[in-house]
């Protein structure tokens, strides 16, 4: 996986935390990455470098940051709430 960070909705971010950490040979990189997601009812998770924002107005501000592009992985929900802020 190319340096990057990761926009996941927060069923993504469950579902993902369920598989990953333990299937790393089909995708290099994954559990490295920070792992971003936009949750009402969930504030941490035991899969390394998942941080968990408050806001869109977080979300703009790591938009805005310098750094490694965002990756997005989510449903629908997150991609509306994306297209409020772009």
């Amino acid at each position: 996986m190319q340096p990057a960070h990761v926009l996941l909705g927060r069923k993504t971010l469950e579902n993902f935390a369920a598989y990953w950490p333990e299937c790393v040979n089909f995708w290099p990189g994954i559990n490295e990455v920070t792992k971003y997601s936009l949750s009402k009812i969930m504030n941490k998770s035991d899969w390394n470098n998942s941080v968990f924002l408050e806001s869109l107005s977080d979300i703009e501000n790591l938009r805005k940051s310098e750094g490694s592009e965002i990756k997005v992985w989510g449903n629908g929900e997150l991609l509306q709430l994306l297209f409020k802020i772009i």
